[in-house]
């Protein structure tokens, strides 16, 4: 399941869950929006596998609740980047980050998500 929104909102799943992939989302971006579709169409695939990670689009624009939880893992930056930066979250840890999900398109996402977690599994 895929869901959107702010860090207040979204923020307590994220570091509950055992695996998550984030979309960090900015409205005024454009490298955003090619990044933002390949996050998009790996979202199915992300899904089906038996233990699907949580999948979100965090949108970090002026959220200082999402930019100070980036703050821990020393990735404020990437709210400002504007890039469309993906995180690999696991116990509430950013396990792996790239700055713009686009450059690795939705196959590669897949296949880092594999390579971290077999497929969202442990």
């Amino acid at each position: 399941m895929h869901r959107s929104g702010r860090g207040k909102e979204l923020l307590p799943a994220i570091v509950s869950a055992q695996y998550a992939v984030v979309f960090l989302s900015v409205p005024w971006s454009a490298p955003e929006r090619v990044s933002r579709q390949a996050f998009l169409e790996s979202v199915a695939d992300l899904s089906s596998t038996a233990a699907a990670p949580l999948l979100i689009t965090l949108e970090v624009d002026g959220d200082s609740e999402a930019q100070s939880w980036l703050l821990q893992f020393d990735l404020q930056d990437l709210c400002t980047a504007g890039a469309g930066s993906l995180l690999w979250v696991a116990g509430g840890r950013v396990v792996s980050h790239v700055l713009n999900a686009g450059s690795l398109g939705s196959d590669g996402i897949l296949s880092h998500t594999e390579e971290l977690w077999d497929g969202g599994a442990a």
